[in-house]
């Protein structure tokens, strides 16, 4: 979520939803993006794994925009 934030990811949710949305992003990383979060819980970052995860992010944010 740090990275999310930091790198302006999340602008388009506010600030009453960023909770809610936590949970869904860590449950969606749990379930489709396991591998991505098993490299990042190890503090690795690579390109391709940010990517997928941007991409996480930008479908999940229009849930979370009211």
């Amino acid at each position: 979520m740090v990275y999310l934030g930091t790198n302006g990811l999340i602008t388009g949710v506010p600030v009453k939803n960023v909770k809610a949305f936590e949970e869904a992003f860590l449950l969606e990383m749990e379930n489709k993006l396991p591998d991505v979060l098993a490299s990042f819980k190890k503090g690795d970052l690579p390109e391709a794994g940010i990517e997928k995860m941007k991409e996480m992010v930008a479908a999940l944010i229009p849930q979370f925009k009211n």
